[in-house]
């Protein structure tokens, strides 16, 4: 994976988290957010935008709302010699990533 491909990864894992924290600070809304067909599509461009840059992987975009996932699109292979395609289901290896996540989560909870 290339760096690119790491740090959108962190941006989308550190909202994911700050939304996270912002949620459990606050009182849960009576009504779960909704997501319209615009920015669902934005979040497609994006992410098909970014794995274009450098499409040698794979990647996995998944939008969640509360405990439910609203959206979930794979882009690129898994095995590109045996053309076979990234699913919503492909399990990937987390690496050190999540050492920034983390360090970013309890920079946030210190704020």
């Amino acid at each position: 994976m290339r760096p690119h491909h790491l740090v959108f990864s962190a941006v989308i894992c550190t909202a994911l988290t700050s939304s996270t924290l912002a949620a459990q600070a606050q009182p849960a809304p009576k009504v779960p957010p909704t997501f319209d067909a615009n920015m669902l599509r934005a979040v497609d461009s994006l992410a098909e935008a970014e794995f274009r840059k450098d499409s040698l992987g794979s990647i996995t975009i998944g939008v969640v709302s509360g405990r439910d996932l609203v959206w979930a699109k794979s882009y690129g292979y898994v095995d590109r010699a045996r053309q076979h395609r990234a699913t919503p289901q492909t399990v990937y290896r987390v690496a050190s990533i999540t050492k920034q996540v983390t360090a970013i989560m309890l920079m946030q909870l210190v704020e």
